[in-house]
Formats: structure tokens, C-alpha cells, sequence
């Protein structure tokens, strides 16, 4: 019985950690706001991974974020300052569209060292 649950978790978690999307090493184009707080930033690349189902064709280089909470204000400002820079991002999504409806949210991430 252990060992069915074990080849079952096995099967299972890696496929579950593949249902975001991500970028390795991209560049910021643009930070957007709206009048609301929500708003999302965009790479120069599509998401790597699986990007989120909820996300549409026209957003599959952005993830999302909300400036109405103190994590969304971190977010906006880690990616204003990568774009000010011109430093590389690593970010992954959440597989939902939670602050954006139609872009996938952002799960975390960090700006590259060094580049």
C-alpha cells in the first residue's frame, strides 16, 4: 500500500509542478498599472513550463500582479527596477488568474545577479 501512494506522488507532483508558466532569464518590457492596482509585467519572451489555461493569447509573455497588497507592491517594484536596469528576471506563475483575469499571477521570482 506505501508503495502505491509513493509511485502515485511520484507520478503526480512532478506534473503538478509543471502547470505555470516561467522565464529563466528575461528582460522587463514594460510595467503596467491600472487605475485599479492590477496590473502585470511584460517579457521579451512567451512563458516557459505550462502557462496558465486562464491566460489569453495576447498575455503569453506577462504575469500578473496586484499594487493594492504589500506583496503586489513588491512585485511592481522588483519589476521596475529590473526594467530601469536592464537586469534579467526569474519568475514563475501561480497557474491561475487570481489579480488579472485574463493573465497569469505571479507565484515569484528575483532579479538575476550580475547581468
Amino acid at each position: 500500500m506505501k508503495f502505491c501512494v509513493a509511485l502515485i506522488l511520484l507520478i503526480i507532483l512532478p506534473l503538478t509542478a509543471l502547470g505555470r508558466g516561467e522565464v529563466e532569464s528575461a528582460k522587463v518590457v514594460k510595467v503596467r498599472v491600472d487605475n485599479d492596482g492590477r496590473g502585470y509585467i511584460a517579457f521579451d519572451q512567451p512563458l516557459g513550463g505550462v502557462p496558465a489555461t486562464c491566460s489569453n493569447e495576447a498575455h503569453k509573455s506577462h504575469l500578473a500582479f496586484d499594487a493594492n497588497t504589500e506583496a503586489g507592491k513588491a512585485i511592481m517594484a522588483l519589476g521596475l527596477f529590473a526594467k530601469a536596469t536592464g537586469k534579467m528576471i526569474f519568475a514563475r506563475g501561480t497557474d491561475t488568474c487570481d489579480s488579472y483575469a485574463i493573465v497569469e499571477s505571479w507565484h515569484w521570482g528575483y532579479v538575476h545577479e550580475g547581468e
